[in-house]
């Protein structure tokens, strides 16, 4: 089992999750952080320098993300915009 990840890489996802912007959507969903962390650079290095769409980002990487990333990117991409834009 891999180790747990810090508290302050845990934080956003704490903050996205105690405003409005979760929503009910999440209430009582379990979200992988660790494929959620593997997920974010690759997003990352799609948007260098750009304003981005995220449904344009996923179209484009689609190709390269298993279908387990495919998922957990399309059911959080409230949550991955928060992150992208937390930092």
């Amino acid at each position: 089992m891999p180790p747990g990840d810090p508290p302050e890489k845990l934080a956003p996802i704490f903050v996205f999750l105690a405003s409005d912007l979760a929503g009910r959507r999440y209430k009582g969903s379990v979200i992988n952080q660790l494929l959620l962390f593997e997920l974010i650079p690759d997003i990352k290095k799609e948007i260098v320098g750009k304003e981005y769409n995220l449904k344009e980002i996923l179209n484009s990487m689609k190709s390269k993300l298993n279908p387990h990333m495919v998922d957990l990117f399309k059911k959080n991409e409230d949550l991955i915009d928060f992150l992208l834009k937390y930092e």
